[in-house]
Order: C-alpha cells, then sequence, then structure tokens
C-alpha cells in the first residue's frame, strides 16, 4: 500500500483551514496531521511531528510564513514548503523563493491546481502558479532582489543544459525527454546542483545562471 503524503496547515482563516481540509481529505492519498495559526505554533509542532509538507500562508500573526519558511529550510530541508497565500506582491513572492519554498500558489487556486501543485512538489519539481512564474524572471534580473555570488562554480555541459532549461520553465520530465535520460537521472543531477550551489529552490539555481551568465534572456 502506497504511503500518504502527510502534511501541516499553517493557516490563521478557519474557514480557509476548513476548506482545504475537506478538499484534502477526498482524496485517500493525503494525510492532515495537524493545523497551525501562526509560525511559532507549526515551529512547536515540528518538534513533536515532521510532514512530508507544509501548506504554508505568509501573512500570519507572531511568526510570519516567510520567516517560518527560513527556519524550516535550515533545520528541516527534507520538509516541502509550498506558499498558499492571496498575497501576490512581487517582493512576498521573492522573499518566500529566497526563504526556500518550494512552490507558490494563490489561495484564488481550483482543487486542480492546488492537487497539481502538491503532486508537483512531492515529485521533486518546484511549482508556481501562471501569475507568479510572470514575474519571477524580471524579478531575478534586478539587483535589488537577487543577491551577488561570490564564486562561479564550475559546471558540466550537462548540468550547464539542465540549469538552462530549468530557466525556461521545464520540469524534470520534460527535460528528461529532451535530454534522452530518466527522471532519476535529472533529479539526481538537480539535487547535486543545488548542493553545489547551497540553494533549496529551482528559483536559486536560475538566479545563479542569470547573474553569472549561463542563461541568457
Amino acid at each position: 500500500m502506497e504511503s500518504k503524503t502527510t502534511i501541516i496547515i499553517a493557516e490563521d482563516h478557519p474557514l480557509f483551514i476548513d476548506g482545504l481540509k475537506t478538499m484534502l481529505n477526498l482524496d485517500n492519498r493525503f494525510k492532515i496531521l495537524a493545523e497551525a495559526e501562526n509560525g511559532d505554533i507549526l515551529l512547536k509542532l515540528l518538534e513533536i511531528v515532521k510532514p512530508d509538507l507544509i501548506l504554508m500562508d505568509i501573512n500570519m500573526p507572531i511568526l510570519n510564513g516567510i520567516d517560518a519558511t527560513k527556519f524550516i529550510a535550515t533545520h528541516f530541508n527534507d520538509i516541502k514548503v509550498i506558499a498558499l497565500t492571496m498575497n501576490d506582491e512581487r517582493s512576498s513572492i521573492m522573499e518566500m523563493m529566497d526563504a526556500g519554498a518550494n512552490g507558490y500558489i494563490l489561495k484564488s487556486a481550483d482543487r486542480e491546481e492546488i492537487m497539481k501543485a502538491i503532486n508537483t512538489v512531492m515529485n521533486g519539481d518546484d511549482y508556481y502558479c501562471k501569475r507568479v512564474e510572470s514575474s519571477i524572471i524580471n524579478l531575478i534580473e534586478t539587483k535589488s532582489s537577487t543577491k551577488h555570488y561570490k564564486k562561479l562554480i564550475s559546471f558540466n555541459d550537462k548540468e550547464i543544459k539542465i540549469i538552462n532549461f530549468l530557466c525556461e520553465e521545464l520540469n524534470s520530465d520534460e527535460i528528461a525527454k529532451e535530454m534522452y535520460l530518466s527522471k532519476k537521472t535529472i533529479d539526481g543531477i538537480r539535487i547535486k546542483i543545488k548542493n553545489d550551489l547551497n540553494v533549496r529552490n529551482s528559483i536559486g539555481i536560475v538566479k545563479y545562471a542569470i547573474r553569472n551568465g549561463i542563461f541568457k534572456i
């Protein structure tokens, strides 16, 4: 029997939590472990339970979703985080990506997109809704939203091809088809690239590639 994806919902609006729980409970692939109304409660919960995935609101009291995600990325880097928020401001998008989120979708998303986001992230890819995707590359180009890297890391030809495909918003399955390699191989190379750059998500790879001339816009 296939194990379920375990989830914590970090959200301070009860009505939204109820709707999200109802939706997720209809799918037997998921199991909701707990809820947290702010980031402080969430981090205390993580001392007790370790979910596969956290659905994270950004604007929570006491400790917001950005700061909570930073802590999780540092101390629980095997836990996936998807921002699920009303906030589509460019600064918040990039702050959440810099914090280490694996995905970013808006609360206006329908059931199909939320499920797609969860499945994509749990399969090892990052997921950003279309309204977010259209902002990311422009944000990365600006000095204010992109930190400089102190050293240029040497990548081989295969790694550079994968980096460029990631910059073009291809996922692992699509890259595997383009390069005639298995998805497992692509995933392994992606993990190596992330580790080499010390980043948590593909946005970190894209930022590095653009800032260092690996990918040309």
